[in-house]
């Protein structure tokens, strides 16, 4: 008898488990603010842009974004109405991604988001200059290098000390798993699965003009140690005339 009342119990618990819920889920998809949030769902879903691969190249895609609607009605509860500021997104991760492809060197940042970088070594003029201005650069170190305040890259080309500097950026947060081609060590970078870039130009006096004609959104500007301030400024100018932004190659390449 003790066995079927605790079996009634439990039976009971369960439903009532089970009620509670239905009716909470009722109540909130018919509230005012989850039906506004579902209506409008369609309006703020971006659709995924895969990476693009050629041969043993690739560009980078574009992450798309849905509503969570359940976030998103708890973020506008307070408030009291659909309010398009306090959508909360789910990202969607492009089904072709720079992420199952670490084998593939990245040429390229994706150019839908109008952007590029500029690499630079340790020039104290040229790094300067850019913090002045309050410009966005990645600056490549090596064993003799100071690490920047902004985004380092290990261009390192000895193992041992690809390796080094590589524990050191780790310990103070600062690593972006990022080598350059022909620069950084190739072995560890594939050891660890780091993305591997190829500039897409050279930046040097003799062929700025050249550059500045062609620069187009998605570049990787590695910028040779003796361009004078002149034609840096001259590279800059023609990059805002042109409405890009200038940000880190991380942020270059991230999906």
């Amino acid at each position: 008898m003790k066995i079927f009342r605790l079996i009634g119990i439990m039976t009971l618990l369960v439903f009532s488990f089970y009620l509670t819920d239905f009716v909470t889920e009722l109540a909130i998809n018919t509230n005012p603010i989850m039906q506004s949030i579902k209506i409008n769902s369609n309006n703020y879903f971006v659709e995924s842009v895969n990476a693009t691969i050629d041969k043993n190249t690739i560009i980078p895609g574009i992450k798309g974004k849905k509503i969570n609607e359940m976030e998103s009605f708890l973020n506008m509860k307070d408030f009291g109405a659909f309010n398009s500021n306090y959508i909360i997104y789910d990202d969607i991760k492009p089904e072709i991604s720079i992420e199952s492809n670490k084998d593939k060197i990245i040429i390229s940042g994706n150019k839908n988001i109008r952007q590029v970088s500029l690499l630079l070594f340790n020039n104290d003029n040229l790094i300067e200059y850019l913090k002045s201005n309050k410009i966005k650069y990645s600056k490549l170190i090596n064993s003799n290098d100071i690490l920047d305040v902004n985004e380092n890259i290990n261009i390192e080309n000895d193992k041992k000390l690809f390796d080094n500097i590589d524990t050191l950026l780790k310990k103070k947060d600062l690593n972006k798993k990022i080598c350059i081609l022909n620069y950084s060590n190739i072995e560890s970078c594939k050891e660890k699965e780091y993305y591997l870039v190829k500039p897409t130009y050279i930046v040097k006096n003799n062929n700025i003009i050249n550059i500045i004609n062609n620069i187009e959104s998605g570049n990787i500007l590695l910028i040779e140690n003796n361009l004078s301030i002149e034609n840096l400024k001259l590279l800059i100018s023609r990059i805002n005339n042109k409405d890009i932004e200038i940000n880190y190659l991380s942020d270059l390449i991230k999906e």
